[in-house]
């Protein structure tokens, strides 16, 4: 019986260690500037700004699933409509980045809309997805499922 003990414990060790691994959450690259849009509006902020880190901080919790492609198509205009529509934030990055994951992609800007006035904010709204772009254009699907944060709603909010 002790044996078998003995045995058990770095065998569940073992399995929690690959868990942990497969949940790691992600973690986006800090972006250069972050510009917030309000129906239209927008704020830019940078590195100095109190609540920069805060902000992708929060964003970063929202990755708790794993991802999906999107049966959408996105582009330019596309993200323009998005910033009409509620609250949103756009991480800006001076040089190009690798998601890596299932279905990798190299992107220089995300958009994140927070909030959406025309789809609302249930599941199955683009408050659940986020939009990638590189070389200056926002291109392919939306990617999700990603968690809703009312923490960071709340807090962007007080910015904008």
């Amino acid at each position: 019986m002790k044996g078998k003990k003995i045995l058990i414990i770095p065998l569940v060790l073992l399995v929690s260690i690959g868990i942990f691994y497969l949940i790691k959450p992600t973690k986006l690259p800090i972006p250069t500037k972050i510009i917030i849009y309000n129906e239209g509006g927008q704020k830019e902020l940078d590195k100095t700004n109190d609540n920069f880190q805060k902000i992708i901080n929060l964003t970063n919790k929202r990755f708790h699933k794993q991802l999906y492609v999107a049966q959408d198509i996105v582009d330019d205009n596309s993200i323009s409509n998005f910033h009409k529509d509620g609250l949103g934030i756009e991480f800006l990055y001076s040089e190009s980045h690798t998601f890596t994951g299932e279905i990798p992609f190299t992107y220089d800007k995300l958009y994140f809309q927070l909030t959406s006035n025309k789809y609302g904010n249930g599941q199955g709204s683009t408050v659940y997805t986020f939009q990638h772009g590189n070389q200056g254009h926002y291109l392919e699907y939306s990617r999700g499922e990603l968690g809703y944060s009312k923490e960071l709603v709340d807090l962007v909010n007080k910015i904008k």
